[in-house]
């Protein structure tokens, strides 16, 4: 949760006196004093703080803290955040906008810097509703008012049509054994060239590389991790364990 403070306004807690504790984010970074700004989703806490004359989303797992949205290298800045977060199938949804344009776009995140992006870029062709507001989740779908041409309207976004969800093709795919020693094979038929990332559960990349003769081989701690796909395109994510 979030207070006002002198220090960096985030904290955490037990459910004890002892063990209600402010949360250290950096030098210069301020949690914002508004709980609707702060959210949870995958084991992760997101919240926006100040930096600055910045405000930036940023995630936490209780011990690090990662940036996913640096409004000083973005068009956001100065960032104003519009709504609270929602969360569905794994990714928050919110809305945000330079502070000198109402027009506020529907963004969301994976928990990574690369998956934190304007929800308008996924759709091809774009469509990108402006003055987003009251983003709310009902029946595995997001609702929320936006501009389009003639005024503020009523909108549902499926995300089951964004370009990032799974190509029919790989649906399929499989990746055994898991948990494992590191070495993973990939079940599918890869007619082209097929890439791997790995990330920790903070978002940060901590291994790439080609799929060779379905295998992945990865030098890794034991940990959870999890393995994105890239063939023809479209992209694949899974869950995956590695235990000595």
């Amino acid at each position: 949760f979030t207070g006002t403070t002198s220090g960096s306004g985030l904290w955490k807690s037990n459910g004890t006196p002892s063990g209600t504790i402010e949360m250290p984010l950096g030098p210069g970074v301020v949690a914002s004093n508004d709980n609707a700004y702060i959210t949870t989703a995958n084991g992760l806490v997101y919240f926006f703080a100040s930096e600055g004359a910045t405000n930036d989303l940023y995630v936490t797992n209780g011990t690090v803290t990662t940036k996913l949205l640096d409004c000083n290298a973005s068009s956001l800045f100065p960032l104003n955040l519009l709504t609270n977060f929602v969360e569905l199938d794994g990714y928050v949804y919110f809305a945000v906008g330079p502070n000198s344009s109402p027009q506020k776009e529907l963004w969301r995140t994976d928990g990574t810097p690369s998956g934190t992006v304007s929800v308008a870029s996924l759709f091809t062709p774009i469509v990108n509703p402006l003055s987003v507001s009251n983003i709310t989740v009902c029946n595995d779908k997001i609702f929320f008012s936006g501009t389009l041409n003639d005024g503020n309207e009523l909108m549902m976004l499926d995300p089951s049509t964004l370009k990032t969800t799974k190509h029919d093709k790989l649906n399929e795919l499989t990746v055994f054994p898991n948990p494992s020693d590191g070495n993973f094979t990939v079940d599918f038929d890869f007619i082209e060239k097929a890439s791997f990332s790995i990330y920790d559960l903070l978002g940060k990349k901590v291994a790439e590389g080609e799929i060779i003769d379905k295998k992945i081989h990865l030098s890794l701690k034991s940990g959870i991790y999890i393995l994105k796909i890239e063939y023809e395109n479209q992209y694949y994510s899974k869950k995956i364990i590695i235990r000595e």
